[in-house]
């Protein structure tokens, strides 16, 4: 039983968490990327604009936005499947 506790209870896939806004200048020209990791166990970039145009700023906070919102929604799954693993093993150990 405890094999099959354990073995059920960890993620082959580690949560990585991170994120962030980055200005890269290219050709004397500044531009601004939103990076997040992809779950996949690599980085990704996404163009965001000019930095001099100011619809980036708010492309930027969209983007930061979203990308937590479905670091919550993931967090919120995890906890609820450890939440009812804890609740089984409990049950298991209490017999």
């Amino acid at each position: 039983m405890i094999k099959t506790a354990f073995s059920n209870s960890f993620r082959d896939d580690p949560l990585r968490l991170g994120y962030g806004v980055t200005v890269k200048t290219v050709r004397g020209k500044r531009y601004v990327y939103f990076w997040f990791y992809d779950g996949k166990g690599g980085k990704t970039e996404k163009y965001l604009g000019p930095a001099e145009d100011p619809e980036t700023e708010e492309r930027a906070l969209k983007m930061q936005l979203e990308y937590l919102r479905n670091v919550k929604r993931e967090v919120e799954g995890e906890i609820e499947k450890i939440r009812k693993l804890l609740r089984e093993v409990s049950a298991q150990n209490k017999t």
